[in-house]
Protein backbone atom coordinates (compact mmCIF):
# COMPACT_ATOMS: atom_id res chain seq x y z
CA UNK A 1 0.00 0.00 0.00
CA UNK A 2 2.45 2.23 0.83
CA UNK A 3 4.59 1.36 -3.11
CA UNK A 4 0.83 2.49 -4.56
CA UNK A 5 0.96 5.63 -2.60
CA UNK A 6 4.48 7.21 -3.34
CA UNK A 7 3.31 5.46 -6.92
CA UNK A 8 0.09 7.75 -7.02
CA UNK A 9 1.58 10.56 -5.57
CA UNK A 10 4.44 10.93 -8.55
CA UNK A 11 1.72 10.33 -11.23
CA UNK A 12 -0.01 13.52 -9.57
CA UNK A 13 2.99 15.71 -9.14
CA UNK A 14 3.92 14.76 -12.63
CA UNK A 15 0.88 15.77 -13.88
CA UNK A 16 0.43 18.90 -12.32
CA UNK A 17 3.56 19.88 -13.30
CA UNK A 18 3.04 18.79 -16.94
CA UNK A 19 -0.48 20.56 -17.25
CA UNK A 20 1.07 23.95 -15.48
CA UNK A 21 4.02 24.27 -17.93
CA UNK A 22 1.40 23.88 -21.48
CA UNK A 23 1.66 26.68 -23.33
CA UNK A 24 -1.94 28.45 -23.54
CA UNK A 25 -2.47 28.40 -27.64
CA UNK A 26 -5.76 30.63 -27.05
CA UNK A 27 -3.90 33.76 -25.43
CA UNK A 28 -5.51 36.30 -27.99
CA UNK A 29 -1.98 38.36 -26.88
CA UNK A 30 0.20 35.84 -28.80
CA UNK A 31 0.82 35.99 -32.47
CA UNK A 32 2.34 32.86 -34.19
CA UNK A 33 4.49 33.85 -37.05
CA UNK A 34 7.57 31.82 -38.99
CA UNK A 35 10.36 33.24 -36.15
CA UNK A 36 8.14 32.05 -33.25
CA UNK A 37 5.39 33.94 -30.90
CA UNK A 38 5.59 37.66 -30.74
CA UNK A 39 3.65 39.90 -28.67
CA UNK A 40 0.60 40.77 -30.65
CA UNK A 41 0.89 44.43 -32.31
CA UNK A 42 5.08 44.32 -32.02
CA UNK A 43 6.13 45.91 -34.58
CA UNK A 44 9.68 46.07 -36.57
CA UNK A 45 13.03 45.19 -35.17
CA UNK A 46 16.54 44.56 -36.28
CA UNK A 47 19.45 42.81 -35.03
CA UNK A 48 22.76 41.93 -35.85
CA UNK A 49 26.40 40.38 -35.39
CA UNK A 50 29.46 40.80 -37.50
CA UNK A 51 32.96 42.03 -38.32
CA UNK A 52 34.04 44.25 -41.15
CA UNK A 53 37.88 45.42 -42.74
CA UNK A 54 37.01 48.19 -44.23
CA UNK A 55 40.03 50.45 -43.60
CA UNK A 56 39.98 49.41 -40.19
CA UNK A 57 38.98 45.92 -38.41
CA UNK A 58 35.43 45.81 -36.61
CA UNK A 59 33.28 43.77 -34.55
CA UNK A 60 29.62 44.73 -33.73
CA UNK A 61 26.25 43.41 -32.41
CA UNK A 62 22.94 45.05 -31.66
CA UNK A 63 19.51 44.53 -31.97
CA UNK A 64 16.54 46.98 -31.23
CA UNK A 65 12.75 46.17 -31.49
CA UNK A 66 9.54 48.14 -31.44
CA UNK A 67 7.27 47.19 -28.46
CA UNK A 68 3.41 46.90 -28.63
CA UNK A 69 3.15 50.54 -26.98
CA UNK A 70 5.48 51.94 -30.07
CA UNK A 71 8.52 52.56 -28.03
CA UNK A 72 11.64 51.34 -29.16
CA UNK A 73 14.56 49.58 -26.73
CA UNK A 74 17.52 47.73 -27.70
CA UNK A 75 21.44 48.07 -27.24
CA UNK A 76 25.01 46.94 -28.82
CA UNK A 77 28.46 47.16 -28.56
CA UNK A 78 30.93 48.43 -31.52
CA UNK A 79 34.69 46.97 -31.07
CA UNK A 80 37.37 48.68 -33.50
CA UNK A 81 40.93 47.28 -34.02
CA UNK A 82 41.97 44.44 -31.59
CA UNK A 83 42.70 46.65 -28.23
CA UNK A 84 41.38 49.84 -29.71
CA UNK A 85 38.04 51.35 -29.20
CA UNK A 86 35.12 49.60 -27.80
CA UNK A 87 31.42 51.47 -27.46
CA UNK A 88 28.13 50.33 -26.03
CA UNK A 89 25.21 51.81 -26.94
CA UNK A 90 21.50 52.34 -26.30
CA UNK A 91 19.09 51.99 -29.07
CA UNK A 92 15.75 54.08 -28.60
CA UNK A 93 14.81 54.67 -31.66
CA UNK A 94 14.10 51.96 -35.07
CA UNK A 95 12.90 53.47 -38.40
CA UNK A 96 12.64 50.51 -40.92
CA UNK A 97 11.97 50.55 -45.01
CA UNK A 98 11.75 46.74 -46.47
CA UNK A 99 14.85 45.95 -45.71
CA UNK A 100 16.62 48.68 -44.46
CA UNK A 101 16.79 50.09 -40.57
CA UNK A 102 18.19 53.18 -39.32
CA UNK A 103 18.72 53.28 -35.59
CA UNK A 104 20.05 55.99 -32.99
CA UNK A 105 20.21 56.36 -29.53
CA UNK A 106 22.60 56.94 -26.81
CA UNK A 107 26.91 56.32 -26.38
CA UNK A 108 26.53 54.75 -23.06
CA UNK A 109 29.93 53.58 -22.60
CA UNK A 110 33.13 54.45 -24.18
CA UNK A 111 36.49 54.39 -21.98
CA UNK A 112 38.85 55.46 -23.89
CA UNK A 113 36.88 59.08 -24.71
CA UNK A 114 34.50 58.81 -21.68
CA UNK A 115 33.58 62.59 -23.10
CA UNK A 116 31.51 60.85 -25.36
CA UNK A 117 29.07 59.11 -23.29
CA UNK A 118 25.85 60.17 -23.21
CA UNK A 119 26.24 61.64 -27.13
CA UNK A 120 23.07 60.58 -29.80
CA UNK A 121 24.48 58.55 -32.60
CA UNK A 122 23.17 56.63 -36.18
CA UNK A 123 23.54 53.93 -38.35
CA UNK A 124 22.02 52.20 -41.08
CA UNK A 125 21.72 48.39 -41.77
CA UNK A 126 20.82 46.64 -45.00
CA UNK A 127 19.32 42.98 -44.88
CA UNK A 128 20.27 41.70 -48.38
CA UNK A 129 18.64 37.95 -47.40
CA UNK A 130 19.92 34.87 -46.62
CA UNK A 131 21.45 31.68 -48.13
CA UNK A 132 24.66 30.91 -50.04
CA UNK A 133 23.44 33.22 -53.44
CA UNK A 134 22.58 36.13 -51.23
CA UNK A 135 24.91 38.99 -50.94
CA UNK A 136 26.60 39.88 -48.24
CA UNK A 137 24.43 42.23 -45.57
CA UNK A 138 25.44 45.59 -44.74
CA UNK A 139 26.23 48.23 -42.30
CA UNK A 140 27.45 51.78 -42.47
CA UNK A 141 30.15 53.24 -39.75
CA UNK A 142 28.94 54.76 -36.48
CA UNK A 143 28.18 58.34 -36.60
CA UNK A 144 28.32 60.13 -33.52
CA UNK A 145 28.50 63.81 -32.49
CA UNK A 146 31.76 64.93 -30.90
CA UNK A 147 30.84 66.86 -27.75
CA UNK A 148 32.27 70.48 -27.99
CA UNK A 149 30.76 70.37 -31.81
CA UNK A 150 27.73 72.91 -31.76
CA UNK A 151 27.41 72.36 -35.89
CA UNK A 152 26.58 68.31 -35.37
CA UNK A 153 23.36 67.52 -35.52
CA UNK A 154 21.41 66.09 -32.36
CA UNK A 155 17.82 66.13 -33.24
CA UNK A 156 17.93 62.92 -35.22
CA UNK A 157 14.33 62.78 -36.55
CA UNK A 158 13.34 59.66 -38.38
CA UNK A 159 16.27 57.85 -36.08
CA UNK A 160 19.02 59.51 -38.25
CA UNK A 161 20.37 61.44 -40.93
CA UNK A 162 21.10 59.69 -44.08
CA UNK A 163 24.22 61.67 -44.81
CA UNK A 164 25.39 60.58 -48.08
CA UNK A 165 28.85 59.56 -46.88
CA UNK A 166 26.72 56.85 -45.08
CA UNK A 167 28.52 54.47 -47.33
CA UNK A 168 27.27 51.33 -46.87
CA UNK A 169 30.36 48.43 -46.39
CA UNK A 170 29.46 44.74 -46.66
CA UNK A 171 29.67 42.47 -43.49
CA UNK A 172 32.21 40.16 -43.85
CA UNK A 173 30.84 37.90 -41.50
CA UNK A 174 28.12 37.23 -39.33
CA UNK A 175 24.32 38.15 -40.04
CA UNK A 176 21.66 41.39 -40.05
CA UNK A 177 18.10 40.42 -39.59
CA UNK A 178 15.30 43.26 -40.75
CA UNK A 179 11.80 42.63 -40.20
CA UNK A 180 9.09 45.09 -40.80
Amino acid sequence: MKTFSKFFGIILLSSVVFFSCQENTSDSSLVSSDQGSLLKGSGPSASGQGSITDGNWRIFTFHAVTHPNGSVSGNGVLKRNPGGAKFQFDIDCLSVDGNVAIMSGTITKLPLAPEFEGQPFWFKVVDNGEGVNAPPDEITFFYYCPPDDPECVTDLGDCGIDHPENNLVPIEAGNIQVTQ
